[in-house]
Parts: structure tokens; sequence; C-alpha cells
């Protein structure tokens, strides 16, 4: 009697459960309709027990489940699914683990799959599955050594899923997508090799039909596809690996297998993460978190993880604000926390040498007892670390006069996904064709593994002068500024809020700024000579757009509460609360009427809706903006904060506007980056294939297909 699985399709209405046998037969046995609503409970134990039903009359070797989530769209971009919230992040390994049999989990991109004799590593364990019943593949699977059939659809009408970016051209137009590689010349040249005449377009069946007799001319087309598609899918689809894999491997000490440790690494600080734990949602949860103490250890997991194709996401204190550190696909959470030393301090060339995992307040902290300073100095200071700030290409608070971490980061050290391990050279300047280093800052773990930056230090300043200005309308403030940045002075402080905003930065000082006060806050720092001129000339060009002194106390305050983020974590802590912070950035010429166009947009979605402007330059500057506000739930804020994302790049793009100046892409941004980056994102796509061929570090992030 030919072997078994169970197939279960989860749809947002119905679920869909079959028995897919070993010679390629599906038998749909019966539909359950789903109950996508805030307690599920019900359902799952429905769809738990007509299983196990299944299980006890029928002999099965595993159960493949297809669920939803979260959607792709394109196979690219993940977002948030709000008309299924309640099947958003089930543990469906766990929800079937009583059954004791082998489980491969399709989660969140609800693709059809295939997984097959000529991909049988696939993930180095007995692995049965794939079970996309209602989609155009249909269901197919593994079941021991021998190859599965997928259902007797057209493979034309599978949708075109991009299987090989180098491959043939389908009549849509897609390269290397399911339909092209099966109903186009490349099925017609194999044809002709084997002498088969094809009077007409090959669906799936006749494949499968001949491949079962093993003639020649389908057998290759199989084994091609197959492979194919066994790949991408091992690049793309969510693991379920038993932890016992890995730690065979790696011991037990360096390791996190427990539910209740892998969940802190479900969620960072992206407010729709927080509001799905809330909600009792998990769909981030890796399947093992690893814990290197050094260097060589984070190359061996690579390495393992690589030959595996693992998926990889590290991680560094999971203070990112966009979701960029969540595992998506599962597979290991690569914790660097434990790298955290001091490597050089240099006096003399100014640069102090650190690992990844350093945290900026305690470098911070050590540089200023010697008498230095990183003048890099992001809000998430005591909750971020240098790997971090160079993955996401953080900005400090004082970026105006300092840059942003692209300007301290002089030399890194970085694993690849195959575990070699490359070093950038270390000078003040050099000109030895494209600089490398650039590649790795802002790739949010996708192209490599930060394990040491070399960073730019600085003396402490010797004298510091603040001043808080009034201006009486946005308009002139912006002006101010821009007179302010074009005239070649460089204060390491310049923040202009608007009056909605300035109400709660003036409470920090306890002073009531002017009714409808719009706040600038100017700091110079340096020589006392030189602070002191810088601080008259800028004055004189605030002054002559209308600005009146207020004094240093508001501008102290800030500065004696810039690391606070209360305000908007309080909020986030209530189930109904919604906060977000987004920002952006552009040209002078159009950053008013950006500002403009966000405040108006995004007002219907919460109660207060902040403005200010930071990280400012010669040709434009950062818009930051901050929702407050409340409805009735978690689940009812994550629909809320989908749509304010929604709104927020629509109207950037829109307005010209680059959709992120330093929070970075995530998952919050994605699904905007190649329109972002046009044409330019096709050779940023060709790097990922060159340095990450089989996808696994950080896989769903920076739209990358694999």
């Amino acid at each position: 009697m030919p072997q078994q699985a169970i197939g279960i399709d989860i749809g947002g209405t119905h679920t869909k459960l079959a028995i897919v046998s070993q010679d390629g037969d599906i038998q749909h046995i019966e539909t359950l309709r789903t109950i996508a609503h805030n307690d599920p409970s019900k359902y799952l134990d429905e769809l738990v027990e007509r299983t196990r039903n299944l299980v006890s009359t029928t002999p099965i070797r595993g159960i493949g489940i297809a669920a939803p989530g979260f959607l792709a769209d394109d196979h690219r971009s993940v977002r948030y699914n709000p008309n299924t919230p309640a099947l958003v992040g089930i543990d469906y390994v766990n929800l079937f683990d009583s059954l004791s049999l082998p489980i491969w989990l399709e989660q969140d991109l609800n693709v059809p799959a295939l997984a097959e004799y000529y991909f049988g590593e696939f993930h180095g364990a007995p692995r049965l599955m794939s079970a996309s019943i209602g989609t155009g593949l249909g269901a197919a699977m593994m079941i021991g050594d021998r190859l599965l059939d997928f259902s007797g659809s057209t493979i034309g009408d599978s949708g075109h899923i991009i299987l090989d970016p180098d491959g043939p051209m389908c009549t849509a137009g897609c390269r290397g997508c399911a339909e092209a590689l099966i109903a186009t010349p490349n099925i017609e040249r194999l044809a002709e090799k084997y002498n088969r005449n094809l009077a007409h377009r090959i669906q799936a069946h006749e494949v499968i039909s001949a491949a079962k007799e093993r003639e020649a001319w389908a057998v290759e087309i199989i084994e091609r596809i197959g492979s194919w598609l066994g790949q991408w899918l091992a690049s793309l689809s969510p693991i379920f690996l038993p932890s016992h894999i890995f730690t065979e491997t790696f011991p037990s000490e360096l390791l996190s297998v427990e539910e209740e440790e892998l969940t802190r690494y479900s969620r960072d600080a992206w407010p729709l993460a927080i509001k799905l734990s809330q909600a009792g949602q998990t769909p981030y949860l890796p399947q093992v978190a690893f814990h290197p103490r050094f260097p060589d250890e984070v190359v061996k997991v690579l390495k393992w993880a690589n030959q595996n194709r693992v998926p990889v996401t590290p991680w560094g204190a999971g203070s990112g604000v966009v979701g960029a550190a969540l595992p998506v696909q599962g597979g290991i959470l690569l914790d660097l926390s434990r790298l955290n030393k001091i490597l050089v301090l240099d006096e003399t060339n100014l640069l102090v040498k650190v690992q990844a995992g350093m945290m900026g307040h305690h470098l911070e902290g050590e540089l200023n007892s010697r008498g230095f300073t990183l003048n890099h100095s992001p809000q998430s200071l005591d909750r971020s670390t240098a790997g971090g700030w160079v993955a996401t290409r953080a900005c400090g608070q004082f970026s105006t006069r300092w840059g942003g971490i692209e300007d301290f980061a002089l030399a890194l050290t970085v694993a690849l996904a195959n575990g070699e391990v490359i070093t950038t050279r270390l000078a003040p300047r050099a000109a030895l064709g494209p600089d490398i280093r650039s590649l790795f800052i802002g790739s949010e773990g996708t192209l490599g593994i930060i394990l040491d930056v070399t960073l730019k230090i600085f003396p402490l300043a010797e004298t510091r002068l603040l001043e808080t200005i009034s201006f009486p309308s946005v308009e002139s403030g912006l002006t101010a500024m821009r007179r302010l940045m074009q005239s070649g002075l460089r204060p390491f402080l310049i923040r202009f809020y608007d009056t909605d905003e300035s109400l709660f930065v003036a409470r920090w000082s306890g002073v009531t700024p002017p009714p409808n006060a719009n706040l600038f806050l100017l700091g110079c720092e340096g020589l006392a000579d030189m602070a002191q001129t810088e601080y008259r000339e800028a004055m004189k060009t605030l002054r002559s757009e209308g600005g009146e002194m207020l004094g240093p106390e508001i501008a102290q305050g800030w500065m004696d509460h810039r690391f606070d983020f209360s305000g908007v974590e309080n909020r986030l802590a209530q189930p109904g609360g919604v906060a977000e912070t987004i920002e952006v950035a552009s040209l002078w010429s159009d950053i008013l009427e950006t500002y403009q166009a966000l405040k108006k947009n995004l007002s219907p979605f919460a109660e207060h809706v902040l403005g200010h402007f930071s990280h400012a330059y010669p040709q434009g500057v950062s818009l930051y903006i901050i929702l407050l506000g409340e409805v009735a739930d978690a689940p009812a804020a994550a629909s809320r904060l989908q749509e304010i994302w929604d709104v927020a790049m629509q109207t950037s793009v829109k307005h010209g506007a680059v959709i992120s100046h330093h929070h970075g892409i995530g998952l919050a941004r994605q699904e905007y980056l190649r329109q972002e980056l046009g044409a330019s994102y096709e050779v940023l796509e060709q790097v990922k294939r060159a340095l990450d061929p089989r996808g696994i570090l950080n896989p769903g992030k920076l739209a990358f297909r694999r």
C-alpha cells in the first residue's frame, strides 16, 4: 500500500484536509469552516480532532500544514493580514505535537510547495510536506526517498512564482517563474532532445504520468523543476527545526530551545510586533536561539546553517522599531549580545574597536571615563549595540555635526553566509575601488553578520552652550534651519518642533512656552571661543527669521531626557494603545509640503500627530512623525498601525520624500523598497545572490526574493 500523509490547507474562510499518497493521488477528505475571530480554540480543537481521527484509521507518515497569518505581496514582502487575526501566530507544530508525527509547516507565505527526492537533504531531517491543497501546484510532499506528485492542474494556472531569477521568460513577462520553467521553450527543447513531439501546451499531469513511466524527458523535467522549487522553498519557507538536530552539533549551554525563552525574540520594539504579542500571537518565533561567546562560534553556526539551508536571523539588543531583527521564517536566532568586548582603544589614532554586541551606553561610559566620546548618540543608546547601528545604518541625535554611523565606522569584520570572514581595510580614507564596507552598512543582516566594528572617537567637548528659540510658524522655523545649515555653521544640536510636539518637549523642563510656539533647540560645543562664536552667529540667523530666545532651560530639559522613550512605551503597554514613530527625509524644497501632507493624512488615525525636524543637512532634513492614540484592543491596534504605515508611506512617496532616514526598512517598509530604489534594486539583488546564494541570512527582509 502506498505511503500516505495528511495535507492541511488553512485558509481565511475554510480549511481543507486531504490525504496525499506516495503515488501522487490526492484524496480530499473534508472542509472545515475557519473561524477567524478572537477565540479560535473551538475551531482548532475540531481541526486537531478530525486529524486525529484520520491518523487513527489510516497509516500516516506525517502532516503538512499550509497556514495563514501574513500575506506575501508578489512573494516579496510580508505584511500583517487583519482579516484573520485569530489565526496569526498559532503554533501549529505544538498544536499537532500529540500526534507524534513529523510536521512540515509552511506558514505566513501561503504559496504552493514542492519538496521531493532531488532535494532530499531538505533541512537535514526526515521531512514531509507540503500541502497547499487549494493553490495552483496543489499538494506535494516527500515521504522517505520517493518522489511525490504535484497535482494534475495545469502548471500555467499556478501563478508566477519566481523560482530561478536567471531562468527563461514566460508569456506574462516573468523570468524564471514556475510557468516559465514548465510551459515555455525550455520544455520544448527538452522534448526535442528526447524526440518527443509536443503538439500542445504541456500540462503537469502529463509530466507526472510520463515520469511515472520513467520516460527520460519527463524525469529530467521533474528533476530540474523539483530542484529549483525545492531550493527556492528552502530559502523562503519557515522551517520546523527539531532542537535535537541542532544540539547534536552545538553545546546546550549556547542554546535556547524552550518556548518561553524563544518568545522574547518574537518581538522587538516594532509597535506592530508588540500588539501581536499582546493579542497572544507569535508569528515570528525562532526554532532555536544561539548565543555565541566567540566569533568562531558564529562562523561554525553559519557553516552549518548554510549547508543545511536553515535561516539565520541576527539579533543585537532588540531595540529596532521596524521589525528588522524578527525571524520571520523561523530557524536560528543568532543572539550576539555575548560578543560585547572592547578589543582596541587607540587614543593616538582616536579609534575604538568593539565587538558587535557591545551596548552603546557601556561603550560611551567607558570612553567618557577616559575623556572621550563617540558623538554617536541615538535615542536607543542604552538599548542598542554597535553591530545593530551598522546593520541598520543608524543615526544619532547629534548627526547634524557628527554624521551617521556610516561616518563613524572606519572598518568592519563580517562573517558571510558560508562562514568566510572578511575584514575591511582600516585607514583614514582609501581609494581602493568600491567601498566594501558600505555593502554591509544598512544591510540589516541580509548580506553578512557583523562581528566587530572600528569606530571614530573624539575628545569630550570643552564647552557646551544650549538655547531654546520660539518661532511663530513651522515655515519660518524651517527657513531658519535651512539658512543655518547652508551658512557653514555646524551646531551639534538642531531640533525644531511643531506646536503640538513643543508642548510635550517643554514638560521636561517645567517651563511653559509661549502660546502656539514652535520650539527650536540649538546646541554648540567645542573649544570655548569657537563654541561661543558659532552660537552668536547662529543666533543672528535665527533672530532674522523671527526667532525669539527663551533661554537654555527647555533645551537642557531635552538633553537630560533625550533617551526617554516612555511616552511611546507607556501607550503601547496598553492593549488598545496605538503609538508609532515614522521618520522620512526630504530636500528643503519639498519638506514643508511633505510635513503638511503627513499631518493632514494621518490625523484621522491618532489622537495626537506630532512632528519635528532633526538631522539637518545643507540639502534637506529629516522629518519625524509621532502618533499617539487609543482603540478597542490589541488586534484593532495592529490593524490601525498597518493603516498608519500604508498612509505614511504612500504620502511620502507621493511628495518625493525618502521613506526612511535612519530606522531602516525591516518589515514595516519593505513593500515600498523596490519602488523607492527603482532599477538600482536589481544591483542590490545581485549582490545578495552573490554573497548569500542559499538565502539563509535574515530571509524575508529588504524585499529579497530568496
